[in-house]
């Protein structure tokens, strides 16, 4: 999305004190944001819809055709997979947690790049059955396993806000789109599922990964596995999710994805951070 007040938010940035990435990087982060609608109309020319069944469309794209809910943003989609947001490579024979799977691209994305098996974790509905699809040669291979539940830190029903776009759906913001959701720990979905081994955890679900780390906190200590959290939807999210990940399990390797520009906020944050 172009942001005609970009220029403000940069003088924001240089004297805010809680700017979490140096000079060098925020100028990257200003950059990206200046040509991103030249790069998002260059992608929206290369989409074209391919079928229509009730409330999800499926889209022809560079990465694939998916199925999408209303208002999918898969413009936003394709656009993160192409630059490779994760860096994620190698992961051949692995594990991996997608936390926030939404339409699945992460999740197709890891089984290419070689992992074993994906449980792909999405509450809201529309994008739960839109993931189903999109999964449904790898889960029909016992590759892929769906889980429509809200990662938390314990069993029960909390109230959902269901955004528009990718990724704009988040567990207990104020709005007009709310519906009941069932949530579950990480811990109590690796028993359930008889998982011998966890390699990897993405997880990125719009502020909520607290409650979700720390309904995860036996999976970390049991397999160690590597984490890329996001740290991009609270203000306090960079320090408060390394504190809380080290407070259950100690990572020698914490290292600051990409930074990018928050407009709304004035701020220079990294989208997530790496642990390993």
């Amino acid at each position: 999305m172009q942001y005609a007040g970009w220029p403000i938010a940069v003088f924001g940035v240089i004297f805010s004190k809680e700017t979490e990435c140096g000079l060098v990087d925020t100028a990257k982060a200003i950059r990206k944001i200046h040509r991103l609608p030249e790069q998002l109309n260059a992608i929206n020319g290369t989409i074209s819809v391919v079928a229509k069944d009730g409330r999800l469309t499926r889209y022809r794209t560079p990465i694939g055709e998916y199925w999408t809910p209303p208002d999918s943003g898969i413009t936003g989609a394709v656009y993160e997979n192409q630059a490779d947001r994760y860096g994620v490579t190698a992961l051949q024979g692995q594990t991996v947690l997608d936390v926030g799977a939404n339409i699945g691209t992460f999740s197709r994305r890891a089984l290419a790049a070689g992992a074993a098996h994906i449980v792909a974790i999405e509450a809201a509905p529309d994008t739960a059955e839109a993931l189903r699809r999109n999964l449904a040669e790898p889960a029909k291979a016992g590759k892929a396993t769906i889980i429509e539940k809200a990662a938390w830190d314990s069993k029960g029903t909390i109230s959902f806000e269901v955004g528009h776009g990718m990724g704009n759906t988040a567990v207990e913001n104020a709005g007009e789109h709310r519906i009941p959701v069932e949530t579950e720990t990480i811990d109590a979905l690796v028993s359930a599922l008889g998982l011998r081994r966890v390699d990897l955890i993405k997880m990125d679900i719009e502020g909520s990964e607290p409650n979700a780390l720390r309904g995860a906190a036996q999976t970390i200590r049991r397999f160690r596995p590597r984490l890329l959290v996001a740290v991009e939807h609270r203000p306090d999210d960079f320090t408060a999710i390394p504190a809380l990940v080290n407070s259950i399990q100690k990572y020698p390797s914490i290292t600051p994805g990409p930074c990018i520009l928050q407009p709304m906020r004035h701020r220079v944050s990294p989208e997530f951070i790496r642990f390993e």
